[in-house]
């Protein structure tokens, strides 16, 4: 099975999490200058952020453990290349797939405050950042994973 270097995962977390962090920031500053805040807007995203996070997040958990499932096939295999500081695919997928939700997730509240919402819909991306931050790839994270429930 192919396997990623450990430094192109953590590139690729940082990419989502720096994305997150900077359209969020402009979509801040040009809240006010682009067009006049449609407060109806706003209070549907308020429904939709949570709504999209709570259907969401319980899913990335049952991929997740799909892509464990498989990655502890081949355990031995696998623990070789995190001691290579590469990572198995599998890990790598799951990696990518919560960061990217938590990211759509932020995503979606910064464009519910940039279209007329509450500040509070700015809490979204700062979870998004947290969470995206805290699927940072280690080998020893990792090989701790493939150990069996």
């Amino acid at each position: 099975m192919e396997a990623i270097p450990i430094s192109r995962a953590r590139i690729v977390v940082l990419a989502l999490a720096f994305g997150t962090l900077t359209i969020t920031l402009v979509l801040f500053l040009l809240r006010d200058a682009a067009a006049p805040p449609a407060p109806e807007v706003g209070r549907l995203f308020a429904l939709l952020v949570p709504f999209v996070g709570l259907t969401f997040i319980p899913l990335v958990f049952v991929v997740r453990r799909i892509l464990l499932a498989g990655a502890r096939k081949r355990r031995a295999e696998n623990r070789a290349h995190l001691a290579a500081g590469r990572l198995p695919r599998e890990l790598f997928q799951a990696t990518v797939i919560g960061c990217a939700v938590a990211e759509g997730v932020g995503l979606l509240g910064a464009v519910g405050y940039f279209l007329g919402g509450s500040p509070w819909l700015l809490a979204a991306p700062v979870v998004a950042v947290a969470a995206i931050l805290a699927q940072f790839p280690s080998a020893t994270r990792f090989a701790e994973a493939l150990h069996p429930d």
